[in-house]
């Protein structure tokens, strides 16, 4: 693993699409997304609550920071409402929650949550979001943990890029070394044009998601979905105009 500092989806945005689209022309790789996160990884640890109930009700959550693609990658199940997406605009206040959290945020019925306004302490500061979707239950840290209510924010709202998620078809361990050289290609030339062409030191690393968590959980059901998926670590140096 590779220790980063985020880079601003944000402010980098269409250097970002561009880097998904460079890399999704390749006929291995299936999708690309982005997130702060991977899961195996810790997440944010927050609160939140249905805005308009007292504050008593305010519930613990964990907070994962990602682009849409994220769930597909993942294998992640919609149970209820949609994913957010990156082309409507109204979508950037808008949030999932798993099962675990719906059902602590509305106890008569957790999929009647999607729809309503909640309060998230995020960035130490109460921030308002609409429920756009429930997300099915699902280990992202450790099955020796109880499942922990998470809700997922959409990057072009804020956050910064820690991770970048591949789904491939074919990459083993003959295509594998190919792989690599294709993502760190694309990536740099990415990251430096978003540097307005004066170059960067870009730290790079793979890691295989599925053999991660296989060495972690083995014999979990959940853990077969991981399939195929490479998360590439990319860091920039200090001092590049990024932060």
């Amino acid at each position: 693993a590779v220790e980063i500092s985020p880079l601003s989806y944000r402010r980098n945005e269409m250097h970002f699409l561009k880097l998904k689209n460079d890399l999704e022309k390749d006929a291995s790789i299936e999708n690309v997304s982005f997130s702060r996160t991977v899961p195996g990884e810790e997440l944010i640890i927050s609160s939140v609550r249905v805005t308009d109930e007292p504050l008593e009700n305010t519930q613990g959550c964990n907070i994962e920071i990602a682009t849409s693609d994220y769930f597909n990658i993942y294998g992640i199940e919609i149970v209820a409402g949609r994913v957010f997406s990156e082309h409507r605009v109204a979508d950037e206040n808008t949030i999932l929650v798993n099962e675990s959290l719906a059902r602590k945020l509305d106890k008569l019925n957790f999929k009647s949550i999607v729809g309503k306004v909640v309060t998230v302490d995020y960035a130490r500061r109460p921030v308002n979001f609409t429920v756009i979707g429930v997300v099915k239950d699902y280990y992202h840290a450790s099955k020796k943990r109880e499942v922990l209510p998470m809700l997922f924010i959409p990057l072009k709202h804020s956050g910064g890029v820690a991770r970048i998620s591949i789904k491939t078809s074919s990459i083993r361990e003959g295509n594998l070394k190919s792989a690599e050289e294709l993502i760190r290609k694309v990536l740099k030339e990415n990251l430096t044009e978003a540097n307005s062409g004066r170059g960067l030191d870009v730290g790079f690393g793979v890691i295989d998601v599925e053999l991660n968590y296989n060495k972690q959980y083995s014999g979990d059901e959940q853990f077969s979905k991981f399939v195929n998926v490479l998360s590439v670590l990319a860091i920039l140096m200090a001092g590049v105009g990024f932060f």
